[in-house]
C-alpha cells in the first residue's frame, strides 16, 4: 500500500511540475521542463535562460545566447556579470548586457523572471535600446518600487531578494506592466519602438546600472492574448518556482505518513 501511495504522489508530482505531455506544452528546455507550444508561432523573437547557452570568460558572463533561433544574442560591452547556480547577476555599478539593433516594432511583449538585490531610484533593470522605449525602473518612491518610465503610478509588489516574473506589453495605445498576477497598471505614455533590449541598465548602457539577478527572458512581437500570457506565465512559475514547492511536498507525504502514524499509534498505546 505504501508503494500505491508513492507512485500515487509521484505521479501527481509530475503532473504539477509540467512533466506530463499535454497539448500545450512540448519538450525542449533544459533539465527536461516543458513550454507552450505559442512560443514557437514566429512571434518570439528572442529568448534567454541562464542555465543555456552563456558563455564565461574568466569570471563573468561575456555572451547569453539567445535560445529562439534567432541570434539575437545578449552582449557584453559593459562591466561583469555573473553567472551562478540561480541566475546571472548584475552588480548595479556598471554590469549590462545587450542585443545589437534590429527590427523590433510595437507591438512588443516582453517576460522576464528576475529579483531585486537592491534597489536604487532611477536604476532600470532592463530597457529596449531605443532609450525608455521598454524601461522598468526602481522608482519613483520607496523601495521597492517599480514602474513603466514616464507612468505617474508604481507597483511595490516585488520586495527586494524576491524572484517575480514581470510582464510588460509596449503597444501603440495603452501599454501595461504587470508583477506576477497582481492587475496590470496601464499607461498611453509612448517611447518609441524598442528596435532591441538591454538588461540591467538604461537604452544606451552608459547609467541606470541596477542590481539584480535574472532567470530567464522572452520578447515576442505580439500582444499574447490573456490565456496565451497565462501559459507563459505558467510556464515560467513552474519552471522557477523557488522553496519546497508544492509538488514535491505532495510527493513526500506518503514517505512522511507512516512514520507520523506509527508514533501516533505508539501514543495510543502508551495513553491506554
Amino acid at each position: 500500500m505504501r508503494k500505491l501511495f508513492i507512485l500515487i504522489g509521484l505521479f501527481v508530482a509530475l503532473v504539477l511540475n509540467g512533466q506530463v505531455v499535454k497539448t500545450s506544452v512540448v519538450y525542449a528546455q533544459p533539465g527536461g521542463s516543458s513550454y507552450p507550444i505559442i512560443l514557437d508561432d514566429g512571434n518570439t523573437v528572442m529568448w534567454f535562460a541562464f542555465e543555456q547557452d552563456v558563455t564565461v570568460t574568466g569570471d563573468h558572463v561575456t555572451n547569453w545566447g539567445d535560445i529562439s533561433g534567432n541570434n539575437n544574442d545578449l552582449k557584453n560591452v559593459g562591466g561583469t556579470p555573473h553567472l551562478l547556480g540561480t541566475g546571472i547577476l548584475f552588480d548595479g555599478i556598471g554590469d549590462y548586457l545587450k542585443t545589437d539593433a534590429i527590427v523590433l516594432d510595437r507591438p512588443e511583449m516582453i517576460y522576464v523572471v528576475l529579483k531585486q538585490v537592491t534597489w536604487t531610484e532611477d536604476d532600470a533593470l532592463f530597457d529596449g535600446l531605443t532609450i525608455l522605449s521598454a524601461e522598468i525602473v526602481q522608482g519613483y518612491g520607496e523601495s521597492p518600487s517599480l514602474a513603466y518610465m514616464g507612468w505617474s503610478t508604481t507597483q511595490t509588489d516585488l520586495v527586494l531578494d524576491t524572484w517575480g516574473i514581470l510582464r510588460l506589453n509596449v503597444i501603440d495605445g495603452t501599454s501595461s506592466f504587470q508583477i506576477n498576477t497582481v492587475d496590470a497598471h496601464t499607461t498611453t505614455d509612448d517611447y518609441g519602438d524598442m528596435e532591441g533590449f538591454i538588461i540591467g541598465a538604461r537604452g544606451a548602457g552608459a547609467d541606470a546600472w541596477s542590481n539584480i539577478e535574472v532567470k530567464e527572458i522572452i520578447i515576442r512581437k505580439i500582444t499574447d492574448t490573456a490565456p496565451n500570457q497565462t501559459l507563459i506565465y505558467d510556464y515560467l512559475n513552474n519552471k522557477h518556482s523557488l522553496g519546497l514547492s508544492m509538488w514535491l511536498i505532495i510527493l513526500l507525504i506518503p514517505m512522511i505518513l507512516p512514520k507520523y502514524k506509527k508514533r501516533f499509534n505508539k501514543s495510543l498505546k502508551i495513553a491506554a
